[in-house]
């Protein structure tokens, strides 16, 4: 792929952010069979550990095991987290699936709180665990406790829509809601996620006219492309699971993971350090007749592009041709502002690159479409191969085989990272497949990282 990289981007207000994700590439067990007694005795709540926070502030971490081969399921109502004998009651997990499902919710509670979740079965029969202060603490150092929970045995036999979504489908169900994170992008009305869902071969068509019916409610297609069999839009959680069901239309479908915008946190020296102030001085050369593409996040998502126009940081005729439909932080506006100091006579457009690759490919496109010389972004999707290229590589050898010069911010996360061969050796029990063997025979990988929230890739 021809393309020009620029390792590092500065910009106002550029910040650098550590993101990771940690991608399954797996199915999902399904199983028509119904839940009788028997097998809603042998469920098991657990209570992981409690972990101390604070002087007098504590976080109890849940779990639970269903030895059986199906999902139990009971009431919203009747799975709840309860607070000294009532005083406060929170609905949580309602979903039970076969295996062992470990740190699938977390509370805070006081010093002086006892934290019960109760949980009533279908056949009448209470369950219940108890955390408080003085009950096992975690002392395990360097614990990762996933946001969404893992499928049992890591892997999801039979899914098409795998263990992310299926994960948001149990968690919208338990809760009656989804908020927007670093996997999901969740709808404006909080009811619909973003997702690309891939046909099998001759049935793109077949399958977009059935997700159309009101019993799918595939109607916000983003992006949609037959050649792939691929098509992007929002679509109701509520239904998720009914794409199980779909096998000889759908191939698989899959969350379309937020954007990352490749920032630092440099307030901006780019003219002065790359020279063109000199350049400009000496030469006069100032970008008449050049046009500049920018693509990002957002250009006036916050409402103070007339603020730049008026102060001189931006020049008259910015032509947006997409602009990203919400709030952002419009980082693309402070990129023409660094374009602008260098090539003050540059013609420059914009086109938002943060709803998905598809669509980031597609604004690529057009921007070589409406005559940009030049065009840059500092945009990075996650699902997007390392290691042969993607539909925003190809797009962007289609603009340079039109004579379009592509710069694009390389992310500086080559630190961040680890690359060997694959090296497999079997799992340990309870996991299918193989692991990696990262040398004489350990199937870790050590890594030390300050308490937060990370995404882990891999590729």
């Amino acid at each position: 792929m021809k393309i020009d990289t620029i390792n590092s981007l500065n910009k106002k207000g550029l910040w650098l952010k550590l993101l990771s994700f940690f991608f399954f590439i797996c199915l999902f067990p399904w199983t028509g069979f119904a839940q009788t007694a028997d097998d809603e005795h042998n469920l098991k709540l657990i209570l992981e550990c409690v972990e101390k926070t604070g002087t007098n502030t504590y976080r109890a971490h849940f779990g639970y095991y269903n030895p059986g081969t199906v999902t139990i399921t009971v009431n919203p109502d009747k799975s709840k987290l309860i607070y000294d004998d009532g005083e406060k009651k929170y609905q949580v997990n309602n979903i039970f699936e076969p295996g062992r499902h470990s740190y699938i919710f977390s509370r805070d509670f006081l010093k002086k709180d006892e934290l019960r979740w109760q949980v009533v079965l279908p056949h009448g029969e209470t369950k219940h665990v108890e955390a408080t202060s003085e009950s096992n603490l975690c002392t395990s150092l360097g614990v990762i406790i996933p946001y969404y929970s893992p499928p049992a045995g890591g892997r999801l036999d039979g899914s098409l829509i795998g263990p992310e979504l299926t994960a948001l489908y149990n968690k919208f169900t338990a809760t009656g809601s989804a908020v927007s994170d670093d996997i999901f992008q969740i709808g404006p009305t909080g009811l619909n996620v973003l997702i690309k869902i891939i046909s099998r071969d001759g049935q793109y068509q077949a399958m977009l006219d059935t997700l159309a019916k009101a019993s799918y409610g595939f109607t916000e297609i983003v992006t949609s492309d037959p050649s792939t069999w691929t098509a992007t839009g929002y679509y109701p959680i509520a239904n998720l699971m009914k794409l199980n069901s779909l096998p000889v239309l759908i191939n698989y479908a899959r969350p379309v993971y937020p954007a990352i915008n490749n920032a630092g946190q440099t307030t901006t020296q780019g003219d002065v350090s790359m020279g063109s102030d000199f350049v400009r001085g000496g030469y006069k050369v100032e970008g008449e007749g050049v046009k500049v593409g920018v693509i990002s996040n957002s250009y006036n998502t916050l409402g103070r592009a007339s603020n730049d126009l008026f102060g001189g940081d931006l020049p008259d005729g910015v032509v947006v041709l997409k602009e990203y439909p919400g709030r952002s932080s419009d980082e693309g506006r402070a990129m023409m502002q660094i374009i602008h100091d260098i090539a003050p006579k540059a013609q420059l457009y914009f086109r938002t690159g943060s709803i998905s690759p598809d669509d980031f490919a597609q604004g690529i496109l057009e921007l070589q479409q409406a005559g940009c010389d030049i065009i840059v972004d500092d945009v990075t999707y996650l699902t997007e191969p390392f290691f042969r290229d993607g539909i925003i590589s190809r797009a962007v050898d289609v603009a340079a085989a039109h004579g379009v010069s592509y710069f694009t911010s390389a992310g500086n996360f080559g630190n961040k990272s680890y690359e060997g061969v694959f090296n497999p050796v079997a799992a340990p029990a309870g996991i299918q497949g193989q692991v990696h063997n990262f040398g004489g025979g350990d199937i870790y990988q050590h890594i030390s990282l300050p308490a937060g929230n990370y995404t882990i890739v891999l590729q």
